[in-house]
């Protein structure tokens, strides 16, 4: 891992970046979650 002084201005960016990564994945499960929902439970 390299360390480098980063200052809050690049911490905050890098944490924008990282949000918007987990939001777009959270929304593809949701919406994979509303396609599989009914034939899960049918299954189960």
């Amino acid at each position: 891992m390299e360390s480098r002084d980063m200052s809050v201005m690049d911490h905050i960016g890098e944490l924008r970046r990282r949000i918007m990564i987990v939001v777009v994945f959270f929304l593809i499960a949701l919406i994979a979650g509303f396609f599989f929902a009914t034939p899960l439970i049918t299954y189960l």
